[in-house]
């Protein structure tokens, strides 16, 4: 609601999130999915059944091909 729906439309997101995230959770990360995807914005939306709130070293590879339009 904070960016306009033109802004938004130029944009893609990957984001990832651990399913046991005890800061922000998960069902946070899928209002946030479920809102961008409502809005056109192109999202890869990813969560780790096993993490919790940290950074998720094996989406690394994918993270860069995504980055690189692989």
């Amino acid at each position: 609601e904070l960016v306009s729906p033109e802004r938004l439309a130029k944009r893609a997101f990957y984001l990832v999130h651990g399913e046991h995230d005890w800061m922000f959770p998960i069902d946070r990360a899928r209002a946030a999915h479920a809102a961008l995807e409502a809005r056109g914005v192109r999202v890869v939306y990813r969560e780790v059944s096993d993490l919790g709130h940290a950074y998720p070293r094996e989406e690394s590879p994918r993270i860069l091909d995504w980055f690189l339009g692989s």
